[in-house]
């Protein structure tokens, strides 16, 4: 079973774009764990956030992305989907990327600063496929499966 559920911050605007008759909304959510750390005779509560790269088709696209903008909060489940493209260089890249099947309207901002302010590192946001790369690549297109 390929089922994902997730609940984060979107860390900016959808990028939306039309390929053939698909529209398609793609962003990050940011997702913040929470956990404590012993160090020595010290525990101390840490912070990490997760990026986590979303795509979104058709209807669902249209409207995520006009209702929902940067710092909204966003719970959704989906699928995991990996895919692969060679970069300028001929090297083979491999990416991943989670398909929201569904989506909520979540209330609330995120109130704290700590999320919100975050920049999503430069290298994830060139870490998805070019637009050109969902021209082949379906919602319900289960041909580019290995199995």
């Amino acid at each position: 079973m390929n089922q994902i559920t997730l609940c984060g911050y979107l860390t900016k605007d959808f990028q939306t774009f039309q390929s053939e008759n698909t529209f398609i909304a793609r962003n990050f959510l940011a997702i913040n764990e929470v956990y404590k750390s012993k160090d020595s005779n010290t525990t101390t509560t840490k912070e990490s956030t997760d990026f986590i790269p979303i795509v979104l088709f058709n209807k669902k696209a249209e409207t995520a992305s006009t209702y929902l903008k940067k710092g909204d909060k966003f719970l959704g489940t989906g699928k995991l989907r990996t895919s692969s493209y060679i970069d300028e260089g001929g090297n083979i890249k491999y990416t991943w990327q989670v398909i929201i099947n569904h989506f909520e309207f979540v209330s609330g901002k995120k109130e704290e600063q700590s999320t919100q302010n975050k920049e999503l590192p430069k290298e994830m946001d060139k870490s998805l496929p070019n637009k050109e790369s969902y021209a082949e690549l379906k919602n319900d297109d289960e041909s580019i499966m290995p199995f």
